[in-house]
């Protein structure tokens, strides 16, 4: 559990403050000046309030520019599959001792006791660093690319520190590739008005995400799933879609801030989401939500499993495997590990029906195939979101109850219910023109009177509406 928000987050005041200081400054400065600024400002970002976690990131970033410099000098492939090991154990140690050890204890604990015996080991009282996951992936990406001698060893200590620190997208992705970001910091681009306005509106879309609507359906998804078993079954329905649509715009609003800011820079991140809630199948939907970690876990344990190689049976245990792990690379709770596999059997499913009926989707339509995909995961992240499997379990068995259709919202009161449903009618409904023109931006057509407009609305709009100002993102717990 996190222990409190120890870095400047983007949907805070000190954000308005940290980011024009940060981009102005980046941009007067000469070219051999501008990683070192940058790095310097990834650390105030992440140390804000909690300095001693930047000795973390130290580790990560010193192990693994020494094995890489170490790995490239070797020919010999058991040399190199020994310093890759030596990075392999440093990272997950990090990630086994600050995220799964109590987890393992605990189970360890029960099992024990079970058993009649006594386990004796210590349960360690310390604060998951937020993000360490997607630093710790960040770092092995490059790792592996280096061993693979896919990319070039970075010689650089600052350059290298700045593609594991790169304060937009250090805490919660999108995790990035070294061949993509590490080119990027060698020769930064000159100021360019446009890519500069665009990242700007990129951020405001964001903010508009996580602000406007994640935090205002959470009061909603809040009520429901901080007291299971407390509300009937149409109640709770309503707070599993509000959570649906929480969690969306909330990492995905986390993302688009990201991109944004980095765009400001100069610098082109890889999209992390691509409506994933009109996904056909479950196979689709994770080729469109949290994009970086779905590659992530294809380049670096599917594929190393066999990946489509040796027949559907090896097929459908690789990926099994993929998705309990990636189940418990977002938290250390069976909880996690149950999301995981479901979605896993999903995956499975959805590549045998496909496999066996190819045609299908055409024949039947996309928008069965939408619904159906949609509420499958909805009601999986009743276990993504409740915090043990006796809550889930209460949760589920709520669904049962049915009675009178709740208005307002739970957890809002009138005028934030209907200001709920008209900002997720805009979601939907912008998400859907995106998903008919995909690669265009449909405000660079608009009037500069008609964008000027809609940028001080929606300025207001943060200002007057916002319900709950300086929520952090769901996934900082990752």
């Amino acid at each position: 559990m996190l222990a409190g928000y120890y870095h400047v987050l983007f949907n805070s005041y000190e954000f308005l403050i940290f980011f024009p200081l940060v981009a102005l400054l980046f941009w007067l400065l000469p070219q051999w000046a501008k990683t070192p600024w940058l790095l310097v400002a990834s650390c105030v970002f992440y140390g804000w309030l909690i300095p001693v976690y930047l000795t973390i990131m130290a580790v990560i970033i010193v192990v693994d520019y020494c094995v890489g410099l170490q790995m490239v000098k070797m020919e010999s492939p058991r040399a190199r599959r020994w310093f890759l090991g030596i990075s392999l154990a440093s990272n997950v140690g990090l990630l086994a001792v600050f995220k799964y050890y109590n987890f393992a204890n605990g189970n360890l604990t029960a099992l024990a006791d079970w058993m009649g015996w006594q386990n004796r080991l210590p349960f360690l009282e310390m604060a998951l660093p937020i993000g360490l996951s997607f630093h710790t992936f960040q770092a092995m990406s490059y790792i592996f690319e280096v061993y693979k001698k896919r990319c070039p060893v970075e010689r650089n200590f600052l350059r290298y520190a700045l593609y594991v620190m790169f304060f937009p997208q250090m805490v919660a992705g999108p995790i990035e590739r070294p061949q993509n970001v590490l080119p990027q910091l060698r020769h930064w681009l000159p100021f360019d008005q446009g890519r500069v306005v665009s990242g700007l509106r990129r951020i405001m879309w964001g903010l508009v995400k996580k602000v406007l609507i994640a935090d205002r359906l959470a009061l909603c998804a809040d009520t429901i799933f901080n007291h299971p078993g407390e509300q009937h079954g149409l109640v709770v329905l309503i707070g599993v879609y509000a959570f649906a649509l929480q969690i969306y715009c909330d990492f995905s609003g986390y993302s688009d801030i990201a991109v944004g800011t980095a765009r400001v820079l100069g610098v082109r991140l890889m999209e992390n989401f691509r409506r994933p809630y009109f996904a056909v199948d479950l196979r689709e939907f994770w080729q469109r939500w949290h994009i970086s970690l779905s590659t992530w876990f294809r380049d670096y344990l599917y594929i190393p499993l066999g990946g489509n190689r040796g027949g559907a049976w090896k097929v459908y245990r690789n990926l099994l495997i993929v998705f309990v792990i990636s189940g418990l690379w977002h938290g250390a709770a069976w909880t996690f590990i149950i999301w995981g596999a479901l979605h896993g059997l999903g995956v499975i499913f959805s590549t045998a029906w496909r496999k066996r009926f190819p045609a299908a989707v055409s024949f039947i339509g996309r928008w069965p195939g939408i619904l159906l995909t949609f509420h499958f995961v909805a009601v999986t992240w009743i276990f993504f979101r409740t915090q043990t499997l006796a809550d889930a379990g209460r949760i589920f068995a709520s669904l049962g109850q049915w009675k009178s259709m709740p208005w307002p919202l739970p957890g809002l009161d009138l005028p934030e219910t209907l200001v709920a449903i008209a900002l997720t009618l805009i979601l939907l409904f912008g998400d859907a023109l995106a998903e008919r023109r995909p690669d265009s931006d449909l405000m660079t057509k608009w009037p500069s009177g008609v964008r000027w407009a809609v940028y001080l609305l929606t300025g207001l709009a943060m200002i007057f509406l916002s319900p709950y100002s300086g929520k952090a993102f769901i996934y900082f717990q990752f």
